[in-house]
């Protein structure tokens, strides 16, 4: 009887046991990861910004009102066009965010693995104090007990008999159980990721050489290893600009906006009235996002902004958080009422800036942000979806009540 009586123990204990685990992972690590990343963000944000000030390295922080202000000596060393000035900090703005990213959990890695040492020893001298006078255990057996527990081995060679190793055993199990949780979870996040990326690398360097070539390759491995002091400008090495896959995955907007939208004259005769949004309409698409076109007005813009919320909402259902480019992004601060040609609502970014009374007249100069700023959409805890979607939503509202008024 109790040897039947295992199996059904078993199986109960094992999936109470992934509940545990995965409600600990949830309760522990995602819910103060996007404050922990954020904060981390914002530091090495200012760091950067203070480094190019005082390196005058700023020039490409400042935006340009009119373009005779560019001189050609400037123009050589930052782009000369407002909206390339923008892409260049929303790209700098994007390494801090790696390198924030990576720093943070390696930090964690850390925090995880001393928790863990800490409650290996302490458990290992309270063990060996409790269990000496009944059984006389070392120090190291006390360590290797531990070490059976938490590793769930249980070889039942070492067990505590006392009445004060049996009560601190059962409170040592609950903390050991979420420290281990943690310790894995972050150590496949920096220790699993490194060796995957490492290997990866080398065969690009060896096996498969990509398409940067081998002294670039290399020269990013040295700088991964030394954390980015060795090469610095190779330690992130991004991948030329592609097509994105997030136009294939959009909600195929009014049929009555691609019509209204794209020319007569460059619109053919079975485009005009498709019986379903076909692929040539979604390939027409690709002009209609362009941000340097002008936008339509009244209920074409009500039925594309209403199309373009509903891709937004699609992507805040997804578990991974979508991380838009520079192309995308100023096509939906287009659509939210800003321009990246125009330096009428961007600023230069400092390291730090005090927060105004909104009661002190001015009020023009609060609108105004910058992509490596403190009031940067990519900063802070809010994801990139959630932020365009409010964006997207009050510019309906304000549109619609334009219109009722």
């Amino acid at each position: 009887l109790g040897r039947s009586l295992v199996i059904p123990y078993a199986l109960i204990g094992i999936i109470s046991l992934g509940l545990v685990i995965s409600s600990v992972r949830s309760l522990i690590l995602e819910r103060g990861r996007r404050q922990v990343a954020a904060r981390i963000a914002e530091k090495k944000r200012r760091k950067v910004v203070r480094a190019m000030i005082r390196r005058g390295e700023d020039d490409i922080l400042e935006p340009i009102y009119e373009e005779s202000e560019v001189s050609r000596t400037q123009s050589d060393r930052v782009p000369a066009t407002e909206f390339e000035r923008r892409k260049a900090k929303f790209a700098l703005m994007r390494k801090i965010q790696a390198q924030s990213s990576s720093r943070r959990r390696w930090i964690a890695m850390a925090i995880s693995t001393c928790s863990w040492l800490v409650l290996w020893l302490a458990g290992g001298i309270i063990f060996e104090k409790s269990e000496k006078p009944y059984q006389d255990w070392s120090f190291l057996e006390s360590l290797y007990f531990c070490f059976e527990a938490w590793t769930t081995i249980g070889y039942g060679d070492l067990t505590p008999i006392s009445n004060a190793g049996k009560s601190f055993f059962v409170f040592w199990s609950l903390l050991a159980l979420p420290t281990m949780t943690v310790l894995i979870s972050n150590a496949s996040d920096t220790m699993v990721k490194f060796i995957r990326d490492s290997t990866l690398q080398i065969g690009n360097v060896t096996i498969l050489p990509g398409d940067e070539g081998f002294v670039s390759n290399m020269k990013h491995i040295i700088s991964k290893t030394t954390f980015g002091k060795t090469f610095p400008g190779y330690l992130i090495m991004t991948a030329p600009d592609e097509h994105t896959p997030q136009d294939d995955d959009r909600v195929p907007p009014s049929t009555s906006v691609v019509h209204q939208r794209i020319p007569k004259s460059r619109c053919p005769q079975h485009i005009r009235a498709p019986p379903a949004f076909t692929s040539k309409v979604r390939r027409s698409l690709s002009h209609l996002r362009n941000p340097h076109d002008e936008l339509p007005t009244d209920n074409d813009l009500h039925l594309l902004l209403i199309s373009e919320i509903r891709v937004i909402a699609n992507h805040l259902k997804k578990p991974k958080p979508h991380r838009f480019t520079f192309d995308q992004w100023a096509w939906y601060l287009k659509l939210i009422g800003e321009d990246e040609r125009s330096a009428e609502t961007h600023r230069m970014a400092k390291p730090k800036e005090k927060r105004r009374d909104p009661n002190d007249g001015d009020s023009d100069n609060e609108l105004k942000w910058s992509w490596v700023g403190d009031r940067s959409p990519l900063t802070g805890s809010q994801e990139e979806s959630e932020w365009i979607l409010d964006g997207l939503i009050n510019r309906l509202g304000e549109s619609l009540s334009r219109e009722e008024a």
